[in-house]
């Protein structure tokens, strides 16, 4: 199961949104979140890489 993360730029600044989103809703997320965005934000995904979650653990 592919997962992805959900990041926003903003004047430069990158913040993580959500955290393993389903590769399934991802899509729809980003898109309904860049038509709300009211100050120049960007909203992208971002695969989570498996390997460092499970390093992390």
């Amino acid at each position: 199961m592919m997962l992805f993360n959900i990041f926003m730029r903003h004047h430069g600044v990158v913040t993580l949104v959500m955290e393993n989103v389903l590769a399934t809703e991802v899509d729809s997320l980003v898109k309904s979140l860049n038509a709300l965005n009211n100050d120049g934000e960007v909203y992208y995904k971002v695969p989570v890489d498996n390997r460092r979650s499970q390093e992390r653990q």
